[in-house]
């Protein structure tokens, strides 16, 4: 492919990121075909857009005649791509940035070619002259509103911002969002099979550099070199890529051999497979999901990483049509609910334009149907594990909060005893007991809430 194919490709998974809802992690995945100059290069521009899009839009307003609601939408999202390049990637020409935007715009419009390039070449001209006079990113301690300047500033919607601020303070919020504006790097769970060591040296011959987690024994952090999933180690079932705050949350299980556990919202499957590998010998989880496509990745990789014992199942368990026996009870389960991702931004960064109050108040009311349906299946002496990986306390500690009130039949447990000794110090007291919370910009997580209750 040639070197634009990483262009063409970032163009590509941002319209349809737009269009289709979709994470655009999952497309980058996808994009097999590119080189790996050429994935390096669409996986920074689009991740790099997606963080700055709402500055981006500000200076494109500030550059182009045409306002943005009025400019094409294959268009806009190849300026942004431009602007970005040409503000935020030294190693990239000017020229380049220019050029190649031009022949994207060419190329997308079809009939009205020679108008498009001309336009996009046009508004990154002039970006290029006026690039010493553009504003810069307002100061917020400076600022007559702080929340509004620090939401445009960062490119987070203002009312997420002002929520934020309200509970943990401007100061803690502006780290909150900085963190979740950089570059994060992957975490991968090794197999019991293999060597977290070994496979570090492996990852080394192919130019990626790994270390081992300061929080989970079997885990390795990418700092650098490439994609992870791209390589002879992952191909041949090394690891599995997931973060470590939701390793946490399937370690809160307590899971041991021989156990039945049901995992009732479990694609891609991450939790599921490191259930798996616990309950075995003899153990079984049943790994629920209504999203079939999504639960034919969790066997994919169940295939790939050798592990047998998860039995995957269509249904929705927030309508309690699991496909068992009639009285069928668990030695535990795991409730990871649908929740707002305000957790996991760093990761989908397109998840600050999807979610808004209405979206967190129907949420809200799936995680208590789920908990409610789910809690029934556990049996005596069981355990209950909820975890959201959102930043909400709607989603998290009120929600937890409100089934007590209902379910007198579940207590809280600290989950410390079943975590790493490094990794308890996550474990805080909240008013509902001892809770997992995780934040990006205090423990270089994803944010996660997490709760285990013993039914007695």
């Amino acid at each position: 492919m040639s070197r634009s194919g990483g262009r063409q490709a970032a163009a590509r998974i941002l319209r349809r990121v737009e269009t289709e809802d979709a994470y655009a992690s999952v497309l980058l995945r996808e994009a097999g075909r590119l080189d790996p100059r050429e994935y390096a290069l669409a996986t920074e521009i689009v991740q790099g857009v997606l963080r700055r899009k709402r500055w981006i839009d500000h200076l494109i307003s500030e550059v182009s005649s045409r306002p943005i609601d009025r400019i094409d939408p294959d268009l806009l999202v190849i300026l942004r791509m431009g602007f970005y390049q040409i503000l935020h990637l030294e190693k990239v020409p000017d020229y380049a940035a220019v050029d190649e935007s031009v022949r994207l715009a060419r190329r997308r419009a079809g009939k009205n070619a020679a108008a498009a390039g001309s336009f996009v070449n046009g508004v990154l001209r002039g970006l290029l002259r006026a690039r010493g006079s553009l504003p810069r990113p307002p100061d917020w301690r400076a600022a007559a509103d702080p929340v509004e300047a620090l939401a445009l500033s960062e490119s987070y919607p203002e009312w997420l911002v002002r929520r934020w601020a309200g509970r943990l303070g401007l100061d803690e919020t502006a780290s909150l969002l900085r963190a979740s504006n950089r570059r994060t790097p992957v975490a991968v769970r090794v197999v019991p099979t293999r060597d977290p060591d070994d496979v570090v040296r492996s990852l080394a011959l192919e130019g990626i550099d790994a270390e081992r987690s300061r929080y989970l024994d079997d885990f390795l952090v990418v700092r650098g070199g490439g994609a992870a999933h791209r390589t002879r180690p992952f191909h041949e079932g090394a690891f599995y890529i997931q973060d470590e705050a939701s390793a946490m949350v399937a370690r809160m299980v307590g899971a041991k051999p021989g156990e039945m556990i049901l995992d009732a919202c479990a694609a891609p499957g991450g939790k599921a497979l490191d259930l798996a590998c616990r309950t075995a010998p003899g153990g079984l989880v049943v790994a629920a999901d209504r999203r079939p496509g999504r639960l034919r990745v969790l066997e994919e990789n169940a295939a790939r990483m050798k592990v047998t014992g998860v039995a995957a199942v269509a249904c929705d368990m927030a309508a309690t049509d699991l496909p068992l026996a009639a009285g069928a009870r668990f030695d535990a389960v795991l409730v990871d609910a649908p929740c707002s991702g305000t957790g996991v931004i760093r990761r989908h960064p397109e998840i600050r334009d999807r979610v808004d109050e209405e979206r967190l108040e129907g949420l809200a009311s799936l995680q208590a149907s789920l908990l409610d349906s789910c809690s029934r299946l556990v049996g005596e002496g069981g355990r209950l594990v909820y975890a959201v990986c959102s930043l909400e306390p709607e989603e998290g500690l009120e929600r937890i909060e409100t089934f007590l009130e209902r379910s007198t039949g579940f207590v809280p447990e600290d989950p410390a005893p079943f975590l790493p000794d490094a990794a308890r110090g996550l474990v805080k007291l909240e008013r509902v007991g001892p809770v997992l919370q995780t934040w990006p910009h205090r423990d270089e997580l994803d944010g996660f809430f997490a709760i285990r209750l013993r039914r007695v």
